[in-house]
């Protein structure tokens, strides 16, 4: 545990509530995001540089920050331009086996995802949502659609979902 808890890099991206939209750096350790989340020793994030803004007015922003933390419980979504942050494969899926690649819709309270995520052998939606497996299920090439606003999105190459989020998930045909 003490390596994941050692920053050895800063990040960039943006974090989601429920309410709201951090724009920041956040410190990760070899293990990348994904490590940095499932770290049981510690549950909070600390960002630097933030800027803050509501879900629903994306281009306003409320607030700038030197640092500030939030608790990992109150983590919806992590959205990454570059998926090699998210952290190595089998910290993300916890295996080296060889993945397949499932299109998927996800739907937590506040969006819908729509990606890829990768699973051994065929789709297993319980896999997903089933405690004890990580804190986050990786997606990528994502989609993110506010529920309440449906004509904001953003895009990026890797997306962490807070799996206690997840209201549903699905296998796009």
């Amino acid at each position: 545990m003490a390596e994941l808890a050692r920053v050895t890099s800063h990040i960039s991206g943006d974090f989601f509530t429920q309410t709201f939209r951090i724009t920041g750096r956040i410190g990760v350790g070899n293990s990348g995001l994904v490590g940095m989340l499932n770290d049981i020793t510690n549950s909070l994030m600390k960002f630097d540089d933030v800027y803050l803004s509501l879900i629903n007015q994306p281009g306003k922003m409320v607030a700038h920050y030197h640092n500030a933390h939030i608790t990992k419980a109150a983590f919806e979504i992590a959205l990454l331009q570059n998926r090699d942050d998210l952290g190595p494969e089998v910290a993300l899926h916890g295996t080296d086996r060889r993945l397949r690649e499932f299109t998927v819709l996800i739907l937590t309270d506040t969006f819908e995802i729509e990606g890829i995520i990768k699973q051994v052998g065929r789709f297993d939606a319980v896999a997903i949502l089933a405690p004890g497996t990580g804190e986050t299920i990786a997606v990528y090439e994502a989609k993110l659609t506010t529920i309440a606003h449906p004509e904001l999105q953003y895009t990026g190459d890797g997306v962490l979902v807070n799996r206690k989020a997840i209201t549903l998930v699905s296998e796009k045909g």
